[in-house]
């Protein structure tokens, strides 16, 4: 049986959670200020990523937070020089 992977939309209003389960997409198309966050060990698969250059007029400030975000839990921190996990 075959799926047919979804095309999204991300705006500001309408970010992307990229999950488990929610991992498999056609074409996602990112409008200004629209982000993408990624909570994932699975394998993701995008046909097509394609970022709009457009300019809102309301956005005069662009977010500090990028486009595409990687979330998890922090590692340990370092101790006497050497590397945390």
């Amino acid at each position: 049986m075959s799926t047919i992977s979804p095309d999204v939309t991300v705006s500001p209003s309408s970010p992307l959670y990229i999950t488990d389960t929610n991992n498999q997409f056609g074409t996602v198309t990112v409008l200004p200020g629209g982000q993408i966050f990624v909570q994932t060990t699975a394998k993701i698969s995008i046909a097509s990523l394609i970022k709009s250059t457009a300019v809102l007029k309301a956005e005069s400030v662009q977010s500090k937070i990028g486009d595409i975000n990687i979330l998890g839990q922090s590692g340990a921190p370092g101790v006497n020089g050497q590397a945390g996990n």
